[in-house]
């Protein structure tokens, strides 16, 4: 209303009204389309691939202690290739999170049209993108946790520019604990992710990079690595078993992708189990697939978004100290325009959404006073304000069973 823009608006209903946390997209929980209705199933792709194999559905987790950390970490993330949040906002019965508008679907949907998978070059481009995206998110100190194709997000010029969405899962290496629950998509997963128990913690970045070994193999042959055509036949459970079993011996189909020997090279150096063999991003954007036709300045990209946001943030300090001492009040932050590294290929296409009208955004300042509101609401209600607690729910996946059988070879 304040700009004339169209944005996507994710919903979350407040527990002091329905005692359970629920997304009105009806589980798609990106913010590709504005068109969204409740309840909405997931479109079907065609074959060869199809939704990896459902996790048990977790319990719900109060807005207090799930959305309040993937709020806070999303909105401390400002990068061409994120979408970007906006506000956050309160109504009688939600919980609003009003994101940029990213209408060109996503890459799931991409590739599924694509039957055979993306030609090399394609991959490259889009892979390129999330790298980007996720070395400026892992040197903010966010690990993702739930990289996949569904929370890759594509922008609508021609050749589509991608941004990541959804950090429901992200931690924060400083303001949260250290990862160590079985959360994500299973196809997704890292094997120390799968064998992650009680009182254990994981390298949360490092998993993310496994995830992203995952993306770039689906886009080129349009299958999970960890999977196999004869799982079809199984049983959800039996094909989830059969599936956990090959990620824990890292036995991905490399020998089934028609790429080149670099491509496969960079594979298997991020598809290996033991995280501390395993590429770190540092290497994957020195690896030489990964170099060819990379965009003059991208390599330069993070490094002046991150100087210039981390001056932003002080000045933002300096003035809310200087306001105290005053005791008058901070003006409300805006927008500020991305550095001229920021407007390099392929983040050219992200300066060109910005709307003639000025843009607000709200700081993290006015974010957590709004969740601080919430939350003592709910404790006003009588619910349970464990803004704390830092354990996932965990996925309960059955490793036991997986590695004792079920179906995998």
């Amino acid at each position: 209303m304040e700009t004339g823009e169209h944005v996507a608006v994710k919903l979350i209903e407040r527990r002091r009204r329905r005692g359970k946390r629920r997304k009105v997209e009806g589980g798609n929980n990106n913010p590709s389309s504005a068109q969204a209705q409740p309840h909405q199933q997931p479109q079907q792709p065609p074959p060869p691939l199809a939704p990896p194999p459902p996790p048990p559905t977790p319990s719900s987790r109060p807005f207090t202690k799930y959305a309040e950390r993937e709020i806070l970490n999303h909105a401390s993330l400002s990068h061409p290739h994120v979408v970007e949040l906006r506000s956050v906002f309160l109504t009688e019965n939600h919980l609003g999170i009003a994101m940029e508008l990213a209408s060109g679907g996503d890459l799931f949907a991409l590739v599924a049209a694509s039957s055979r998978g993306l030609p090399e070059a394609d991959a490259r481009w889009y892979f390129q993108q999330i790298v980007c995206a996720l070395d400026y998110c892992h040197r903010a100190g966010v690990a993702n946790r739930d990289v996949k194709l569904e929370n890759a997000l594509l922008a609508e010029p021609e050749r589509p520019l991608v941004k990541l969405c959804d950090f429901g899962y992200s931690k924060h290496e400083s303001a949260q604990s250290a990862p160590g629950s079985r959360v994500g998509t299973p196809a997704y997963l890292a094997p120390e992710v799968v064998m992650a128990t009680a009182g254990q913690t994981y390298d949360g970045k490092a998993a993310d990079v496994w995830s992203c070994g995952v993306m770039l193999y689906t886009m080129l042959c349009a299958c999970y690595p960890f999977g196999r055509p004869e799982d079809a036949g199984l049983a959800a459970d039996a094909r989830l078993r059969a599936m956990l079993r090959r990620i824990l011996a890292a036995n991905a189909a490399l020998g089934d992708l028609a790429v080149s020997e670099p491509c496969a090279d960079l594979l298997r150096g991020m598809l290996v189990a033991d995280p501390s063999r395993r590429l770190t991003l540092a290497r994957v954007q020195s690896h030489p697939w990964f170099l060819e036709d990379l965009p003059a300045g991208v390599a330069a990209l993070n490094d002046g978004l991150l100087s210039e946001q981390r001056a932003e943030r002080e000045r933002e300090e300096q003035e809310q100290e200087e306001s105290g001492r005053s005791g008058g009040t901070t003006a409300v932050a805006t927008a500020t325009t991305a550095p001229a590294a920021a407007t390099t290929a392929p983040a050219a296409a992200a300066a060109a959404s910005t709307p003639p009208r000025s843009r607000r955004k709200q700081t993290l300042a006015e974010i957590r006073a709004l969740l601080a509101e919430a939350a003592a609401e709910e404790e006003g209600e009588g619910g349970d304000n464990d803004c704390d607690v830092d354990e996932d729910d965990d996925l309960e996946l059955d490793v036991d069973d997986a590695l004792a059988g079920g179906g995998g070879d």
